[in-house]
């Protein structure tokens, strides 16, 4: 199951607590309202008739809402984890991509300053290069 909202809720399935999504006002408290990213994977169990209920709270104006209401969805776990898995490499592979082309970058200068090392900006520039190619 999917949920889709910009408020605070608790998820029970069939009388169970399962999941709860950000933070409820309670008296001086000031609420967290979320959207859930991840799908909420559920074992419904044996056949026949389950009852699904959601604790909704949102305070802010329907106009303010980002996502106004919330919007629940159900679809086989198996295709929503193959969705994800692909989400997950292509973050990958842009993520390592954007790494090569600073370590590149780390290269050129380096390279560069070895050949003139009284400029030290090459050298500066090539260990920036090589902590954000670390970093990603």
């Amino acid at each position: 199951m999917e949920f889709r909202s910009g408020a605070a809720m608790d998820i029970y399935w069939d009388g169970k607590f399962i999941k709860r999504y950000g933070k409820f006002a309670k008296e001086g408290e000031e609420p967290q309202y979320v959207n859930p990213t991840l799908p909420l994977i559920l074992n419904g169990g044996a056949a026949g008739a389950h009852l699904l209920a959601v604790r909704y709270e949102n305070t802010e104006p329907f106009a303010d809402q980002v996502i106004q209401g919330f919007q629940i969805s159900i679809s086989n776990p198996n295709s929503t984890i193959a969705v994800m898995m692909r989400q997950i490499l292509m973050r990958g592979v842009l993520i390592e991509g954007i790494a090569f082309i600073f370590l590149t970058l780390f290269l050129i200068h380096f390279l560069s300053f070895l050949f003139y090392r009284k400029d030290r900006s090459n050298l500066l520039f090539s260990l920036f290069n090589l902590g954000m190619s670390v970093f990603c």
